[in-house]
């Protein structure tokens, strides 16, 4: 599958236009790295990422 095909079918899928699923950068994941994750991992000082788990569990808490 190249990357313009994996765009397509995420925009697809989600209803995004191909530019905003490539704009958003997904990647093909290797079957070959076991630990493969292109998220960034949890350091402090590279918190620039949104966890809408995160979000969402924090959301929920809040309401009565």
């Amino acid at each position: 599958m190249t990357q313009r095909q994996l765009n397509s079918a995420v925009a697809h899928v989600t209803g995004e236009s191909r530019r905003c699923i490539a704009d958003l950068g997904f990647n093909l994941a290797d079957p070959l790295v076991a630990a493969y994750d292109p998220e960034p991992y949890f350091d402090p000082e590279f918190d620039s990422y949104l966890d809408w788990d995160r979000v969402e569990e924090e959301r929920i808490v809040m309401l009565p």
